[in-house]
Order: C-alpha cells, then sequence, then structure tokens
C-alpha cells in the first residue's frame, strides 16, 4: 500500500483538489489494489469508478476514486455479503 500513499502524497503536496485531478490507469490501479484487466471489466459491466474517454486514453478522477473506494469499504463478512448481493440485484 505504500505506493499508493506515495501517489496520494505526490498530489497533496502539490496542493492540487483532488476533485481537479485525473489521473493513470496505472495509479488508478494501484489506488485499487486491481489489474487493468479488472479495470476493463468494471468499465464493460458497470459497477466500477466513474472515468472520462479522450479519444484512446482514459482518465478517473482522483477524488472519484476515493469516493469509490470509501463506497466499498465494510466492517464485516457479513456486511461484505450483503453488499455483494445488492450490487448483483442492481447489474441483473
Amino acid at each position: 500500500m505504500s505506493d499508493a500513499l506515495s501517489i496520494l502524497k505526490k498530489y497533496k503536496d502539490a496542493g492540487i483538489d483532488p476533485e481537479d485531478i485525473e489521473i493513470s490507469l496505472d495509479e488508478t490501479c494501484t489506488l485499487l489494489g486491481c489489474s487493468r484487466a479488472g479495470l476493463q471489466l468494471w468499465r464493460s459491466n458497470g459497477g466500477g469508478p466513474r472515468y472520462r474517454r479522450a479519444g484512446k486514453y482514459i482518465f478517473y478522477n482522483l477524488q472519484g476514486i476515493l469516493d469509490f473506494r470509501r463506497s466499498r469499504t465494510v466492517g464485516s463478512v457479513g456486511e461484505y455479503e450483503e453488499k455483494r448481493e445488492s450490487e448483483k440485484g442492481v447489474q441483473s
């Protein structure tokens, strides 16, 4: 997780509002702990963080990634299972 913290620190030290920062696929993968293929699945199937496409390039908003991470935080296995089941219902 130290890579994720270094990404956040880099932008915080620059004094830029996270709402104004677009980050790369690799930085997004690091912050979410997923692969590029995982992000591609989310873009195809939904349920992942919002993104912006500019031609062949894909960008993620840093604040959006932080919000997405918070929205997926759970306090117990039971809560995780409930959240997962409710997400399945939304995607069907």
